[in-house]
């Protein structure tokens, strides 16, 4: 399985943004599955979780697909919940 890891292949500017988290998607989509590594530090920016793991749905993905194709390693507990609601939500919207 390959592995990103968030605190070093994106800057702190990305982890802050849209950019950053279409950046992340675009990586996920080319080399899935893939661990990603969280460094058990917290990112606290929904822009980019939810641009670079939610929208994932919009790709195609089921919430099922994102637990079986990625996994999230050493990620703050605070944003895995974040996350979660947004898998949810995309996947609201997306019936």
């Amino acid at each position: 399985m390959k592995k990103i890891d968030v605190f070093k292949e994106f800057t702190a500017e990305e982890r802050m943004t849209r950019v950053g988290g279409e950046k992340l998607r675009l990586m996920i989509l080319k080399i899935h599955p893939v661990a990603l590594e969280f460094a058990g530090r917290p990112i606290a920016s929904v822009s980019f979780l939810d641009e670079g793991i939610a929208k994932l749905i919009l790709e195609g993905w089921t919430a099922k697909d994102v637990e079986a194709r990625l996994k999230f390693d050493r990620i703050h507990p605070r944003d895995l919940q974040i996350v979660r609601d947004l898998i949810k939500e995309r996947s609201k919207s997306k019936t």
